[in-house]
This record gives structure tokens, C-alpha cells and sequence, in this order.
């Protein structure tokens, strides 16, 4: 079924897709910069938890809800900061002459799911 622009169904389905991306890219930077202070270790479990918690209650809750389903993609942004987080672990643990690969995998690895079909 298409959208058509002016029906609120196309409104609600836009909503949907741009608020992971309309949380997640402002919050890179304080992650990161939580990041650099209390490290990679420590942050990782929180981002995870803030993400995988809410996001696994939408399963039973959350499919025929608007609201439950923004909520969820709220959290699914606070998710794709993993990013800023795993960064600076990678180039903890690569030499110099291999971070650029390592990144590169890395990057793959976090951007794969979100260009599945």
C-alpha cells in the first residue's frame, strides 16, 4: 500500500522511522563524552540496558500501539550511541596501522541491522 502525503497514516509512518534517528543523533555526543570519562567498560552495559529493556516489552505491548511503538524507537536511538561507545574500545585495542580496518569492521557491524530489509 502507498503513502499518500497528505493522509496521517504516511504521517505516523514517518514519525516511526525518523525517531531513532532524530534521538540517536543528538545523543552521540554526551555518550561519548560519558564515554571518555567513565569508559568503554562501563558504558557499554548501560547503553545496552537503556536499549534492550524497553525494546524487548514492545514484543508483547507495543504492536498495536502508536505511542508504544515511538517509545520504542526512542530507545532504539539511545541504542545506535553504541557506537560513540565502541570507538574508542577499538582503538584501545588495535595498533595504529590496524585501527582503520578494525573501525571499518566495527562500523559494518553496527550499521548492518539497520540496512536490513
Amino acid at each position: 500500500m502507498t503513502c499518500r502525503p497528505s493522509s496521517s497514516r504516511c504521517f505516523h509512518q514517518s514519525l516511526l522511522v525518523a525517531a531513532p534517528v532524530v534521538v540517536g543523533s543528538p545523543g552521540r555526543n554526551p555518550v561519548g563524552a560519558l564515554t571518555d570519562r567513565f569508559g568503554g567498560r562501563v558504558m557499554f552495559p548501560i547503553v545496552s540496558a537503556v536499549t534492550v529493556v524497553p525494546v524487548l516489552h514492545l514484543g508483547p505491548a507495543g504492536h498495536s500501539s502508536l505511542t508504544a511503538l515511538l517509545v520504542g524507537g526512542f530507545f532504539l536511538g539511545v541504542g545506535g550511541n553504541a557506537f560513540a561507545v565502541g570507538v574508542p574500545l577499538v582503538n584501545a585495542w588495535f595498533p595504529p596501522e590496524r585501527r582503520g580496518l578494525a573501525i571499518g569492521v566495527f562500523g559494518a557491524g553496527v550499521a548492518a541491522p539497520r540496512s536490513a530489509p
